[in-house]
């Protein structure tokens, strides 16, 4: 009994032993493949290739996870309308995007990105208005769901 008592200890040490040597090591000079190709660009452009295919799936889920009733619907109906109409702000950036290479220099990534970041801003001010409206259509239940999604949160 007493063997076993001090083995779980010294396996807990071994093990924090092994993780210290290993947190020792230097880090490596490249990021992962699927990490770098996150980088610059490719969010942008993934959000503009697929921006009517994100906007449907992101509706069908957030349905789904709300169970509209027919009460709510208009609402519902109201705030897609208006979800699908607020995306056209970025038809702008995308075009304007898919014109272009890969920003090489800072300042033109960071042009790029006042560009997406001005079209976010107009998408959620379009959208504030019908999302105020569907919000206080909802059960108490219905908006705790929906408080709950990771939406607008990093």
């Amino acid at each position: 009994m007493r063997r076993v008592i001090w083995a779980v200890p010294l396996a807990a040490l071994a093990v924090l032993g092994a993780a210290w040597a290993m947190a020792q090591t230097a880090p490596s000079a490249a990021p992962p493949p699927f990490i770098a190709r996150f980088h610059g660009l490719a969010p942008h452009r993934m959000l503009c290739e697929n921006r009517d295919a994100l906007l449907a799936g992101a509706l069908a889920f957030v349905r789904t996870k709300l169970e509209v009733t027919t009460d709510e619907e208009q609402a519902w109906q109201r705030f897609s309308a208006a979800a699908r109409h607020s995306v056209g702000a970025l038809a702008a950036p995308c075009a304007a995007l898919a014109q272009q290479h890969q920003p090489v220099t800072l300042p033109d990534r960071l042009a790029l990105a006042e560009k997406m970041a001005a079209a976010h801003l107009q998408v959620i001010q379009s959208l504030q208005p019908a999302l105020a409206e569907l919000y206080s259509a909802l059960t108490p239940e219905q908006r705790q769901r929906l408080d709950a999604l990771p939406f607008g949160n990093r």
